[in-house]
């Protein structure tokens, strides 16, 4: 092992407190030792790394120069954004501190004494990110600063520094307060940074300069009760934290915010086409307001009609649901394979994105998928089939929730993302009725790439014996389980206010193919 992984493995090892902590150790280091060893041969082939660069040096998408102490600031993190006018260096955008600076210059300019949320210090999510999070935690919390600066009944066990990321994996939550801050600004700054490694913030005063700048719903969930959260409940808190932080604060997104404000021609994020393969007529409009009700701005459907069983009523229902949706009519002779590929061809989209026509997905489900693409720099990502509905025993069951925000193949098919220039580039799906998920990210691995498996919230997975390529008895999963509830239950996977559709109890029809 290299010093880092050795590091890595003492600081984990170091919060080892009772049975339950010391055997999640075990287990997250032979996963880790899995990793390291199978990457070792990807290290070595693309040759000695250099020393990392003080900071980020990939393109925001824009030119930028940095005018005034608090511009700088905001970009602190970039080593792509000048902090001087210089006639030899081209600038779409100045943002500067006040009016003033910007006096005799044609560039377009975002002050910030008029875009106060534009303020916040941008982090690089290459370095602040939720890898390597720790599901088991002791109730412990840790403070930024002293803890004499607390107000009375904050009960924290250490104080911790903001960069010590190692430690603050393994701390229930952060507690935090003004004081321990040069001003709101900073502070507004180190938050994000914090939230977006997905361990809970807890503010214990609500600060208005501070909302101003990181706006209220983050700072909501900041000011909201952590102390007696449970460990799931811990979890999902800190998923909508980093979300938002990962969403509106790094740098990238911090210049497409600048570039909103003064240019015609912005960057954008990248398009999404989601791609949506069936065979089940009664399976059609649950997927579709799956899509739907994505968050995600740039999202364009495939929806790929697998059969002779849709009617033209079919098609012309996917799109009045969805204005814009792309869709095929492919025969029931051709593969699972070959139904992927035509999707494919037919989407348009820089990211492509499997959905599956019976699971239940939240709104953000592709904005997780997108981030995580950013933040891992892996070549696919996805979600892990964590909460499942066996809809024969009508069973809910969890399992595997210690495994997330990792590096490895263990991601659901029904939830995959990657760069469509990723998919050309190991020849499309394999054409077979069944397991491309499977095959496909193989082939990533063997051509070099890496798998990343983000959180399983927000996707519950729906098994309903109407035949899935996926194929495993229910005796498994619940042998495999975690834990076992009765009855349909979303709320689990973190979905709220969503019935039981309706084509789990819905006469078997053969199928041979989709799932």
């Amino acid at each position: 092992m290299t010093p880092r992984p050795v590091a890595r493995v003492m600081a984990e090892a170091r919060n080892v407190r009772g049975v339950r902590t010391g055997w999640s150790f075990i287990r997250w280091f032979f996963r880790k030792f899995r990793w390291w060893v199978a990457n070792a041969n990807i290290r070595r082939s693309r040759g000695p790394t250099s020393e990392l660069p003080t900071g980020a040096s990939y393109s925001l998408g824009v030119e930028i120069t940095a005018l005034g102490k608090r511009a700088r600031a905001v970009f602190a993190a970039s080593d792509r954004v000048a902090n001087s006018l210089d006639d030899d260096r081209h600038a779409d955008i100045i943002v500067a501190d006040t009016p003033d600076l910007v006096e005799g210059t044609a560039t377009p300019a975002v002050i910030l004494t008029k875009n106060p949320r534009l303020s916040v210090p941008a982090f690089d999510p290459q370095v602040h990110n939720p890898i390597g999070w720790v599901h088991n935690v002791e109730r412990r919390a840790a403070a930024l600063g002293s803890r004499d600066l607390l107000p009375p009944g904050i009960d924290v066990q250490r104080t911790v520094d903001a960069t010590a990321h190692e430690s603050l994996r393994h701390v229930h939550h952060i507690e935090d307060v003004r004081d321990f801050h040069r001003d709101p600004a900073t502070r507004a700054g180190t938050l994000v940074r914090l939230a977006a490694t997905g361990v809970p913030v807890h503010t214990a005063d609500r600060d208005p300069e501070l909302d101003a700048l990181l706006g209220t719903e983050l700072t909501d969930l900041m000011t909201t009760g952590v102390s007696d959260a449970s460990l799931d409940a811990r979890e999902q808190m800190g998923i909508k934290m980093r979300r938002i932080a990962l969403r509106e604060h790094t740098l990238r997104a911090r210049a497409r915010q600048v570039a909103e404000a003064v240019l015609a021609d912005p960057p954008h994020l990248p398009a999404v086409s989601v791609l949506l393969a069936t065979n089940r007529p009664e399976c059609l409009a649950w997927a579709i307001a799956n899509v739907k009700k994505q968050s995600y701005p740039r999202i364009e459907l495939v929806v790929a009609l697998h059969g002779a069983r849709f009617k033209d009523a079919d098609a012309s229902h996917c799109s009045s649901a969805f204005p814009g949706a792309k869709v095929l009519r492919v025969g029931q002779d051709q593969p699972l394979g070959t139904v992927m590929n035509a999707a494919t061809d037919a989407a348009s989209g820089t990211l492509v994105a499997k959905m599956d026509d019976d699971d239940v997905y939240d709104a953000d489900h592709i904005w997780d998928l997108v981030l995580a693409l950013e933040y891992s720099g892996a070549d696919i990502v996805g979600k892990g089939a964590e909460t499942i509905y066996l809809g024969s025993v009508d069973k809910t069951i969890r399992r595997r929730r210690d495994q997330s925000e990792t590096y490895s193949n263990g991601i659901a098919g029904a939830s995959l993302l990657l760069p469509r220039h990723t998919l050309q580039r190991v020849g499309g799906w394999w054409r077979t009725p069944r397991q491309v998920d499977i095959a496909l990210i193989d082939d990533v691995l063997k051509a070099g790439g890496r798998a990343y498996r983000i959180h399983g919230a927000g996707l519950y997975v729906v098994r309903h014996n109407k035949g899935h390529t996926w194929q495993a008895q229910d005796e498994r999963f619940l042998a495999n389980a975690e834990t076992v509830h009765d009855g349909w239950q979303p709320s689990l996977a973190g979905l709220e206010d969503v019935s039981r559709p309706e084509f789990i109890d819905a006469p078997l029809v053969e199928r041979s193919e989709l799932r």
